[in-house]
């Protein structure tokens, strides 16, 4: 999958994917079963024959048998008030269920497609963790940069160091060896009110000092906030310093592709120019040159990174099949 990624929860992504919705179909009332005493007075009559038989032997069986008789009576009367709590409840969810079958058949599709999608995506949505400020690694320039324009497109809204608050043995045990510590995010979206929470990454194909190579594989962390129904924005580093503007509106589009109820998967629009996911194999290519630095440097030549802004932004690839040997030599080939 090339950058940007975007990776999202199953229930979110069932809604999306969906043109068409259906009515829903009408829910089956709930049965409230008759009280009935019979098996009561069956068994006091049994139990009354054979006290008869005994009584004139052990009188003390008489108690027994008194005994008895109230447990088996509270014991009916605990089942049917158990009984009749469980059915009003269901009473309750019944005419829910019922009343908005009806509000949603008397809808044209188009006015169905929308409310079942703002339903739909409310109801996946419902439970979602929100999170907290972690204590996370020192932040890069590329990093740094980048959170200003997101400030600016979207102010409070976005956080640095994002964490959930989970039992992490919980969703780690799948995992073969693999740290306890939480997943922290690079920046996230949260809307409190709207409940959307969106984990931004950027994404570095290797590190600077030790030119190891990292982000060959997201897959379990990018699980982990899925399953807390997070979405996952994830961009390519080079993409953050050249188009950072374009980065801003995809989230803007992702966002509005959830809170807009005319839209669907196939809507979302993304003018960020894509690039391609680096591999084991590739990324040796990228460290030999130090790629990173062809383009972080830029940051402190204000020219020179305008004018590769700009050829970048006519074109809609970037990271070149052949890469440059000299950074004077740049040719961001399609």
């Amino acid at each position: 999958m090339n950058y940007p990624q975007l990776i999202l929860p199953n229930s979110i992504e069932a809604v999306l994917l969906q043109k068409n919705f259906r009515v829903p179909p009408k829910p089956n009332p709930p049965v409230l079963l008759v009280e009935s005493n019979y098996t009561f007075f069956k068994t006091l009559f049994l139990i009354g024959g054979i006290s008869l038989f005994y009584i004139s032997i052990l009188l003390g069986l008489i108690t027994t048998i008194i005994s008895i008789l109230v447990l088996i009576s509270n014991s009916t009367k605990v089942a049917n008030d158990g009984h009749k709590k469980r059915y009003l409840e269901h009473s309750k969810i019944y005419h829910r269920q019922l009343d908005f079958h009806y509000s949603m058949a008397k809808l044209s599709q188009a006015e169905l497609n929308k409310a079942m999608k703002k339903h739909k995506i409310s109801s996946a949505l419902e439970n979602i963790k929100m999170p907290y400020i972690a204590v996370d690694y020192k932040k890069g320039l590329a990093h740094n940069y980048f959170r200003t324009f997101l400030f600016n497109t979207f102010g409070n809204n976005i956080i640095e160091s994002a964490a959930i608050e989970t039992l992490s043995s919980e969703f780690y045990s799948n995992y073969k060896n693999f740290s306890t510590r939480h997943y922290v995010s690079d920046f996230a979206y949260v809307d409190h009110s709207k409940k959307i929470c969106i984990a931004i990454e950027v994404d570095e194909p290797y590190t600077l000092k030790t030119k190891q190579p990292i982000h060959l594989d997201d897959t379990v962390r990018n699980t982990f906030f899925t399953n807390h129904k997070w979405i996952v924005l994830r961009f390519a580093e080079i993409q953050v310093v050249e188009v950072p503007e374009l980065c801003c509106n995809y989230i803007q589009n992702v966002i509005a592709l959830i809170t807009d109820d005319s839209l669907n998967l196939e809507m979302l629009k993304c003018d960020v120019p894509s690039v391609s996911k680096w591999t084991e194999e590739s990324v040796k290519n990228l460290i030999a040159i130090d790629h990173r630095k062809l383009y972080l440097r830029k940051l402190d030549d204000p020219i020179a990174h305008e004018k590769l802004r700009t050829e970048l932004l006519k074109k809609m690839f970037f990271i070149p099949a052949q890469i440059p040997t000299e950074e004077k030599n740049i040719n961001f080939d399609d």
